[in-house]
């Protein structure tokens, strides 16, 4: 039996992402290449000394001159397969990991029986080479493999197709532990944008509180709230799992790696959006409950697509961004007050200069994947980083309003100038070098400065 690499068959598979290519091709005559599964003659093309870029932006080794194409991708002498090497698919990598380990240790019997083994019903279709089940597509290569020719350009789509059942899917799914599917469920729920949309809307409440506080009715408020960035987050994975598949920073998400299927994501993030929205509506009141359903609608019917179309997505996405301390405040007072939009403004500032940070840092992946980003469509960085200036000049005046509207006191006030000079410095720095290491402490000094303005902001609210 004869199969391209992305199909799993005489016990091959995809390494997973870092992992060494390895093959067992039980067809082979002669032992396999101790440590590495390759036959004896196959074995020269992986021990090579120089390195080049392949066209599908993987790393590979360079072989001595006629060695074979690697029988697992096709690709001249592969060293590791990443999930950006595989186009997108590296559900798919993992997806024939998995198989091919199944069928090396269940046997012929039982991997034909499983349609683990080339061919059958059941086998897995390359899309590229057009074989699998019993049929070989393609010219056979130097090596014999069909359709591998040196001249044979790269894999751009790896993703696995199979006829009747779908094996791979199912073995994948089931070999995943309860820990491991919980822990990705978790990550579609992006914790970290959580913690601060949760810290910002607490923010909102303490404000808007008179003392004493309903602890209760507090705790529904950031449960509802929460629910429902999770359930934002969780479809954002969703609407965008193709272009995180393109992107080094996010090819290891859940939906990329094959960890989770799409429509699994889609019913999780539907469901605790709606269980957050009926929460807020249910236990705390109209208005909190509707802003926080146009949070959500807003952020994935508006922002989510507009990033892939024009630069002012960012802007765009900053309105649903501020919108967490209304909840709060909302869900006090019934109504928003000019203090609520005070923290609103303060908060939808900020947000230029954290993303645009991370923009500039991530600029080559948000290229890769066609997400319009300023610093991709304005290479230089001269607008990215002045807008970063202008929008730190704008957080540090906000951030003394609450201040001199009587919200706080001087302990405030004396937090407020502190941090907000460090951002200053940290967007100063950042435009001054334009580096990545600049860009990633700004970033960092961004969520330290509202993290930290929000905290003395409530702790000093009944210092009055």
């Amino acid at each position: 039996m004869v199969a391209d690499g992305c199909t799993v068959a005489s016990h091959r598979s995809f390494p997973a992402d870092g992992e060494v290519c390895s093959v067992d091709r039980s067809d082979d005559s002669g032992p396999a290449h101790p440590g590495r599964g390759l036959p004896p003659r196959l074995a020269g093309h992986h021990t090579a000394s120089a390195r080049r870029r392949c066209g599908s932006g993987g790393d590979f080794l360079d072989g001595p001159a006629g060695a074979p194409s690697c029988p697992c991708c096709g690709h001249g002498h592969p060293a590791t397969h990443s999930a950006l090497e595989l186009g997108g698919h590296a559900d798919s990598a993992r997806t024939g990991s998995l198989v091919g380990r199944r069928a090396q240790s269940a046997g012929p019997a039982t991997a034909a029986r499983d349609g683990l083994a080339d061919g059958g019903a059941s086998g897995l279709r390359c899309p590229d080479a057009g074989h699998g089940d019993s049929a070989v597509a393609g010219p056979a290569s130097r090596d014999g493999f069909p359709g591998r020719g040196r001249n044979r350009p790269p894999h751009r789509d790896l993703s696995l197709r199979t006829a009747g059942r779908r094996p791979a899917v199912s073995v994948q799914v089931s070999a995943l532990s309860f820990r491991a599917k919980s822990s990705a469920y978790l990550e579609l729920t992006k914790p970290d944008v959580s913690f601060l949309v949760v810290l910002t809307t607490l923010t909102g409440y303490w404000m808007a509180a008179d003392a004493p506080v309903d602890w209760l009715h507090m705790a529904h408020t950031l449960a509802g709230t929460l629910l429902v960035a999770s359930g934002t987050s969780a479809l954002n994975h969703y609407l965008e799992r193709d272009s995180d598949a393109r992107m080094r920073r996010t090819a290891r998400r859940p939906l990329p790696m094959g960890v989770l299927r799409p429509r699994q994501a889609l019913a999780f993030g539907v469901l605790l959006a709606l269980l957050g929205t009926v929460h807020l509506l249910v236990f705390v009141n109209s208005l909190a409950a509707l802003l926080g359903f146009a949070t959500c609608a807003s952020y994935l019917g508006l922002y989510t697509p507009l990033k892939k179309q024009t630069t002012l997505a960012t802007l765009v996405g900053a309105f649903p961004g501020a919108v967490p301390p209304l909840i709060g405040w909302a869900a006090v007072r019934g109504t928003l007050e000019l203090d609520a939009w005070l923290l609103y403004a303060l908060l939808f500032c900020w947000q230029f200069p954290h993303f645009l940070a991370i923009a500039w840092m991530y600029r080559e992946d948000y290229s890769r994947a066609g997400i319009r980003m300023l610093p991709v469509v304005e290479r230089t960085g001269r607008s990215t980083f002045r807008q970063i200036l202008g929008f730190s000049v704008a957080v540090f005046v906000l951030g003394l309003l609450p201040f001199l509207r009587g919200m706080t006191g001087s302990l405030y006030l004396v937090a407020a100038v502190v941090l907000g000079a460090g951002l200053l410095q940290a967007a100063w720095s950042a435009a001054r070098n334009r580096t990545n290491s600049r860009a990633k402490f700004l970033m960092h000094v961004t969520v330290v400065h509202i993290a930290g303005l929000c905290l003395l902001m409530m702790l000093d609210k009944h210092a009055l």
